[in-house]
């Protein structure tokens, strides 16, 4: 990314006024050819040892109270709100001083997380609660990363009415406790995003116990698990978490995923990962989860560390989808005693970091090359052919949040073929072409109509890396750098003749468009990299996501019908 010399009021420094209303402090910074620096004061708030509420005669402490703090939130979560690690302080509601309105709305400008804080001050009836996040009047593409397995990108019209997301305690069932409670969620970008405003209402309900389904079989502790939440008011019980999200966070995601990985040949499912690699998972070096593959098998996946002589920070999540099971006796949700809370938010202050403007898209050649022929009885023959896909990246340039962009540097990203998911993965699909390719989605009688083009999984080329294997998965991706260009062969099928030919040498090709075809089709990776220099300090961002692709047949003028005969293809393989 070319950059120019220039001076820059940055709206990334903030200070609170005397109502604690967040306003930008003016900085100049100067951004060259090299890197762009930030200098971010102390947030206010992170001065703060406690606040006082209007109906309690002592003052409370904060989250992020070191000492002594009344909460269940993980500390990973409630400490991680400095103003040099991206957060601004969204809204204050305490210094309105309104009974019960006691608020504290964060948002980080280096992740996308939005994250609110509230104090309880009596216990909730109910043993299991969560926060509906939603935008009224406004674009609902910020949550475009919270309805499965795969982000949908900016030009996809997709109607989320919102968010539910569980209080997030370390506690296994997530009812509201009293003093402080929490919720979090990553938002993706919209660039078009216009004047909205946020909401965000809390329910209740009892419920026996949670069990998360799939290959994430952890306990709910720690864990976020959020859902997109129905169009009602207030939904019933069996459709609040039919389909969920759960965030694993900071050490709990850490600790699943060293506690799976494979060593000495161990049935465990996270494969082929480096000793050295382990050793830099435990000792927080983000980078490396992305480049030993291990941030491909989720969903989505989010890193950031910085390391200093005195410092050993980072931030981790990933997502994975699934069913979550609310076991015992369910009650249908109903409100609390905590008023719902309303933010305007005008269009100047864009949310989220990235997305994708459109659907990748994976231009399959038209013409399949014929590989090998062999004779298989009866005058039967096994014909091979190899096939060839690029991923046309130029299409789907991810889009960047404007207002981080002239401050990232190092900039990158890459789109990875992959195939595969976790279990009980909320595969989310859109795409009607990719769709069509597959024989899963066909009944019998269909398929006798279609040629069957599937990969030769013994060949060794197709998607040749494993990264999660067990009796139910099987993640794996094609390793070769990132590359958009991939090649591969089918396993052999009888009689399919090629009905082209390419060159000068009449290389012996099969016109794919002639014939309606089932064949091997994969989900994209997206995975950008972006580092900030603050105070002196790089922060480094990893973040990887899951689209599903769009398919195209490319066309090559060089190709021309043919007709070819058994005969004629034993003689052209014998020369």
């Amino acid at each position: 990314m070319k950059r120019i010399c220039l001076i820059l009021v940055t709206f990334l420094a903030f200070s609170c006024t005397d109502e604690n209303i967040v306003e930008p402090i003016k900085e100049d910074v100067i951004i060259n050819s090299l890197r762009s620096s930030l200098i971010i004061p102390q947030g206010e708030w992170e001065n703060w040892a406690s606040v006082k509420l209007v109906n309690i005669d002592n003052p409370v402490n904060v989250p992020w109270n070191r000492m002594t703090s009344a909460t269940t939130i993980p500390d990973k979560i409630r400490f991680d709100i400095k103003a040099e690690d991206g957060w601004i302080l969204l809204r204050n509601t305490i210094s309105e001083k309104q009974p019960k309105l006691n608020y504290l709305i964060f948002y980080n400008q280096f992740t996308g997380f939005l994250k609110g804080f509230y104090y309880l001050e009596t216990a909730s009836v109910g043993n299991n609660a969560y926060w509906r996040i939603y935008f009224d009047s406004g674009s609902q593409k910020l949550l475009y990363n919270q309805d499965g397995f795969f982000t949908y990108p900016v030009s996809l019209n997709k109607e989320i009415s919102g968010v539910n997301i569980m209080n997030i305690t370390d506690n296994p069932v997530k009812g509201f406790t009293e003093g402080w409670n929490c919720f979090q969620v990553e938002l993706t970008f919209d660039p078009l995003q216009p004047n909205l405003t946020l909401g965000i209402t809390a329910f209740q309900q009892n419920i026996g116990s949670i069990v998360l389904k799939g290959d994430y079989n952890s306990t709910s502790s720690g864990t976020i698990i959020s859902s997109p939440s129905s169009s009602s008011s207030i939904p019933t019980a069996l459709d609040t978490f039919n389909k969920s999200t759960i965030t694993a966070v900071a050490d709990s995601a850490k600790n699943w995923i060293l506690s799976n990985i494979s060593i000495g040949g161990s049935k465990k499912p996270i494969k082929n990962v480096l000793q050295n690699t382990i050793t830099s998972i435990v000792n927080n070096d983000m980078k490396s989860y992305v480049s030993s593959g291990i941030s491909l098998i989720f969903g989505s996946f989010m890193g950031s560390s910085v390391s200093t002589a005195t410092t050993n920070n980072y931030t981790l999540q990933f997502k994975t989808s699934g069913e979550i099971s609310l076991t015992g006796r369910t009650e249908n949700p109903s409100t609390t005693s905590i008023p719902s809370l309303k933010i305007s938010i005008d269009n100047e202050r864009k949310l989220g970091i990235w997305n994708l403007p459109n659907a990748p898209v994976v231009e399959v050649n038209k013409y399949a090359v014929l590989k090998d022929i062999s004779m298989f009885y009866n005058n039967s023959y096994l014909y091979k052919y190899d096939f060839t896909k690029f991923i046309v990246y130029n299409r789907s340039i991810p889009v960047i949040n404007p207002s981080l962009s002239p401050y990232m540097t190092n900039y990158k990203y890459s789109f990875i073929y992959s195939n595969g998911h976790m279990k009980n993965e909320i595969y989310n699909s859109t795409s009607n072409s990719k769709k069509e390719l597959q024989a899963e989605n066909k009944s019998k009688i269909e398929l006798s109509k279609y040629v069957n083009f599937y990969a030769d999984n013994q060949s060794g080329d197709y998607l040749n890396f494993i990264i999660y294997q067990n009796d139910s998965s099987l993640i794996r991706f094609h390793n070769r750098g990132g590359m958009p260009y991939m090649s591969y062969s089918n396993n052999a099928v009888f009689d399919v003749l090629p009905n082209s030919a390419y060159g000068n040498q009449n290389e012996p090709a099969y016109n794919l468009a002639s014939t309606k075809n089932v064949m091997n089709t994969e989900d994209i990776k997206v995975s950008i990299e972006y580092t900030i220099l603050v105070n002196g300090v790089s922060k480094t961002f990893y973040s990887t996501r899951t689209y599903d692709p769009d398919y195209e047949f490319a066309s090559n003028l060089s190709y021309r019908p043919y007709l070819w005969t058994a005969k004629d293809l034993m003689a052209y393989f014998k020369k």
